[in-house]
C-alpha cells in the first residue's frame, strides 16, 4: 500500500494548521488570509493523506459550484498527488460522471456542489451520506448553513479509527459569515473562538513555492483597487470599500501610495511622529521632507509587551542604525503628561532614548482641531495645498488602512470604532492611531501653511494640475 510522509517546519503556518487537523480537540479549522497562501494545496495534501491513512474512509471536497472544484481544486489535488508519487489510474481513479475519486485502498473522495438553491434550502441533496472529514475550499462562497449541514455529516468511521470529526475551511478576507464566525464580529470585535474552533492566518509569504510567491506578488500589487489589494495581497480583515463618508475623502491610493524603499536618505533628518495609545499598539510614523515634498517611509506599531515609549524608540534606532541626519520629534501633546511608571513624560523619554540623533522637539501646546486638520490634509491630498505633497510607502499598511477606511462623524471628527478584546475585555480604538500621529506631523511641520489655511476659512484654492490615479505610473 502506498504511503506518504508529509513534513512541515514548525515555523510554517501549514505546520500549525496540520497540528489542529490531526488533534482530537478541534473540529472546525479555518486557514485563511491573503491570496496565494497555499490554502488549497494544504487542503488537498491533508485530504490525500487521510484517504491513504484510513482505508475505506470517505472524504468530501466542497465548493459553491462543482465547476469550480473540477477546474481548480481537483487540478490542485492531482498536482499534489503527483508530487507525492501517486499515479492516476494506479493509486486513484477519477469518475468524471459521478465526480468521485476511488482510491486504491477502498477510500473515496466525493466532490460536492454546496451552492444554495431556493428549491432546496435545507440541502437535502447532500442526502444521508456520511463522511470521515470534509475540506471546503473558498468557504466564503457558500452559506453558513451549508457548512453546518456538512458538519453534521462528518461521522463516518470516526470511532473505528479513533479520530475526531474535522471540517477544514479556506478563504480570503471580506464581509462574510466566515469572518464573523472566526475573525471579527459585525462590530469589529475580535472573535473569542470556542474550544472546538481554530483560525490560522496565512499570507502569501507562507506559500512554500517562492518562485510562485514572487510572480503572484507582482500580479497582486498591480491591482488598481486598494480594497482588493488589502484583502488579497495583505490578507487584511479590516479593509473596507470606500463607499463615501470617509474622513480622508481626497486620499487616492493611486496618487498617494508608492514604493519608497529607495528614497530614504540617511544624511537628512527623520521626522518622527508619535501616538501614545498602547492598545492595540504604540505608534510612530517616520517621515522625510524635501522642501514641501513629504514622504512617509516607515511606520512602527508595537504591540504588548513592546508597547512602551522606550522600546519604541529602541526599535527605531535599530532600524535606522546608520542614520546621521538627526531628527525632529512630533506627536500627541498629551505626551507631556507625567508617566508615573518612568517618572518622566513620553517626550522626555523620547529625547533621552534618541539623544544620539540630537532630537529637536516640534510639538504643539495643544492638539489642533480634528475637523480643521482633516480639511487641511484633504486639500493637500486634493490640490497639493500651498505646494505640499504627501506620499505613503506601500509597506505602511496600518497607515494606509487609516487613510482608506476611517469614516467622518457629522461634526467633522473621525469616527473611530471601539472594539473589545474577548480575552482581556479591554476596549480600544482599532484604527486611527497612525493617522492621528501623521496629523500632528503635517500640521506642525507645515505650521505656517496650516495657520494660513485656518484663517482662510471655507474659501477654496484654485486647483493645481494633478495626474489622475489611472495615469500616474
Amino acid at each position: 500500500m502506498k504511503t506518504i510522509d508529509i513534513k512541515f517546519k514548525p515555523s510554517q503556518k501549514q505546520y500549525q494548521a496540520w497540528q489542529h487537523l490531526e488533534d482530537l480537540d478541534s473540529d472546525e479549522i479555518f486557514y485563511g488570509g491573503a491570496a496565494g497562501g497555499g490554502k488549497s494545496m494544504l487542503g488537498c495534501a491533508w485530504h490525500i493523506y487521510r484517504r491513504l491513512r484510513y482505508p475505506n474512509s470517505r472524504g468530501l471536497i466542497g465548493r459553491n459550484e462543482l465547476k469550480a472544484i473540477t477546474e481548480s481544486t481537483l487540478i490542485t489535488l492531482k498536482d499534489v498527488a503527483k508530487s507525492f508519487g501517486l499515479i492516476e489510474g494506479l493509486h486513484f481513479k477519477y469518475n468524471s460522471v459521478m465526480h468521485i475519486i476511488e482510491w486504491c485502498n477502498g477510500s473515496r473522495t466525493i466532490l460536492k456542489e454546496l451552492k444554495y438553491q431556493p428549491s432546496d434550502p435545507d440541502f437535502q441533496t447532500l442526502g444521508s451520506m456520511e463522511y470521515t472529514d470534509a475540506f471546503i475550499d473558498e468557504a466564503p462562497e457558500i452559506t453558513e448553513k451549508a457548512f453546518e449541514i456538512v458538519k453534521t455529516r462528518v461521522r463516518y468511521k470516526l470511532q473505528e479509527y479513533g479520530i475526531a470529526p474535522k471540517v477544514f475551511l479556506t478563504g480570503n478576507p471580506g464581509p462574510h459569515w466566515v469572518k464573523y464566525r472566526y475573525v471579527k464580529d459585525r462590530n469589529d470585535n475580535p472573535i473569542q473562538l470556542k474550544p472546538n474552533q481554530r483560525y490560522i492566518f496565512a499570507s502569501l509569504k507562507d506559500n512554500p513555492d517562492k518562485a510562485f510567491v514572487k510572480l503572484y506578488k507582482q500580479s497582486l500589487e498591480s491591482m488598481t483597487s486598494e480594497y482588493d489589494k488589502q484583502r488579497l495581497l495583505h490578507g487584511n480583515w479590516d479593509a473596507e470599500e470606500r463607499t463615501g463618508g470617509e474622513f480622508y475623502k481626497c486620499f487616492d491610493s493611486g496618487l498617494h501610495i508608492a514604493d519608497l524603499s529607495g528614497s530614504y536618505d540617511y544624511t537628512k533628518p527623520l521626522h518622527l511622529t508619535f501616538d501614545f495609545n498602547v492598545v492595540p499598539y504604540i505608534t510612530c510614523g517616520v517621515w522625510q521632507v524635501n522642501g514641501k515634498k513629504s514622504e512617509k517611509i516607515a511606520e512602527f506599531c508595537l504591540e504588548s509587551p513592546n508597547n512602551t515609549t522606550a522600546k519604541l524608540c529602541r526599535a527605531i534606532l535599530k532600524n535606522f542604525k546608520d542614520h546621521i541626519g538627526g531628527c525632529y520629534v512630533y506627536g500627541d501633546p498629551s505626551g507631556h503628561h507625567q508617566d508615573t511608571r518612568e517618572n518622566k513624560n513620553d517626550f522626555q523619554i523620547i529625547m533621552d532614548e534618541l539623544s544620539i540623533w540630537r532630537p529637536k522637539k516640534r510639538v504643539a501646546s495643544f492638539a489642533p482641531g480634528v475637523a480643521m486638520r482633516g480639511e487641511f490634509i484633504n486639500e493637500i491630498f486634493a490640490y497639493e495645498y500651498a505646494g505640499i505633497s504627501i506620499l505613503i510607502d506601500k509597506r505602511c499598511q496600518k497607515s494606509i488602512l487609516d487613510f482608506q477606511n476611517i469614516k467622518e462623524n457629522p461634526d467633522g471628527t473621525k469616527n473611530k470604532k471601539r472594539v473589545t478584546d474577548p480575552k482581556t475585555k479591554v476596549s480600544y480604538e482599532s484604527l486611527g492611531h497612525c493617522s492621528d500621529a501623521d496629523d500632528y506631523f503635517l500640521t506642525e511641520c507645515f505650521k505656517e501653511d496650516f495657520k494660513k489655511f485656518f484663517k482662510r476659512g471655507t474659501s477654496k484654492p484654485t486647483a493645481v494640475h494633478r495626474p489622475t490615479s489611472s495615469n500616474i505610473f
